[in-house]
């Protein structure tokens, strides 16, 4: 029985010993790339604030049309055909208004350096993020390694519970916060609700997943339990669904980081837009006097 028992506690430490490796591998070659791509951005960026100069210093479409070139192969080009403003859709459409040489030559130029400076902003803002977002992942991995050694250990040893089906899918969802698929990004219609004061939106989707995600991870503890004739002893599983919970609540936070800094992008964009229209509209009552 003492056999048993070392080699169930051997094989929970090789499996665990394993998935450390294998986080350690990811984790070592994803730094890499991330410092390849901040080099990369900084670059990208040094480009934009020289571009947005450039742009500056024109005064007609033939001073500006090289520097739009430029821009226009250093933002998104699959914003072009869309309404995205996280794509660069809205620096598509001045960009098209410039190349109009239309009357609002001065007025679309600035509004273009106002986009290409809160563009600047926002990628400077995301990579800090990005750097904060590994320390978050790291504590994570961490949360998880430990609740997963803690269900072994009560389950195998404390417990000894025989159904092996049921464990595997108690480990698969006690991974979860680490293997569920990142949000792709806020749309505009989550930005206008956050606007309206329903800042909520976030957070009520992150407690319907945690909450089915904890009542699925309790209902397997009970079916093992009843299926072992182990009744009552569900209760000893109280850590492992504390340290689940704390996942859960690592990864909504790292997540709404992001999700404020595309809230922010979209208001500021929108801001602009704003500002633009209030100042044509007074350079417009002025022409208007002037014709009076």
């Amino acid at each position: 029985m003492e056999s048993n028992v070392l080699a169930t506690v051997l094989t929970s430490s090789v499996v665990a010993g394993v998935i450390s490796s294998l986080v350690a591998y990811f984790q070592f070659h994803k730094n890499n790339k991330l410092v390849y791509i901040t080099n990369e951005r900084k670059a990208w960026r040094s480009d934009i604030r020289r571009i947005a100069e450039e742009i500056e210093a024109a005064t007609g479409y033939e001073d500006i049309r090289k520097p739009l070139v430029e821009l226009k192969v250093r933002i998104n080009a699959y914003g072009k055909n869309t309404d995205d403003v996280k794509k660069d859709s809205h620096i598509w459409k001045v960009i098209e208004r410039l190349q109009k040489q239309n009357d609002d030559f001065d007025e679309a130029k600035q509004l273009l350096i106002l986009y290409l400076s809160t563009l600047l902003k926002m990628d400077w803002e995301r990579s800090k993020e990005e750097i904060k977002g590994n320390t978050y992942k790291i504590v994570l991995y961490f949360v998880t390694l430990a609740t997963e050694i803690v269900y072994c250990y009560i389950y195998l040893v404390e417990l000894k519970i025989s159904s092996n089906l049921m464990f595997i899918g108690s480990i698969i969802i006690m991974m979860l916060p680490i293997i569920l698929p990142e949000r792709s990004g806020i749309n505009l219609d989550d930005a206008i609700e956050w606007v309206k004061g329903k800042e909520n939106i976030f957070f009520h989707k992150f407690i319907k997943t945690m909450c089915i995600c904890l009542l699925l991870f309790i209902g397997s503890i009970l079916l093992e339990c009843l299926f072992d004739s182990i009744l009552m002893k569900w209760t000893e599983f109280w850590l492992p669904m504390v340290l689940l919970f704390v996942g859960f609540t690592i990864r909504y936070l790292y997540e709404y980081r992001k999700y404020l800094l595309d809230i922010y992008y979209i208001q500021n964009i929108s801001m602009c837009r704003n500002t633009e229209k209030k100042c044509m509209h007074y350079e417009n009552g002025i022409k208007d006097e002037k014709n009076i």
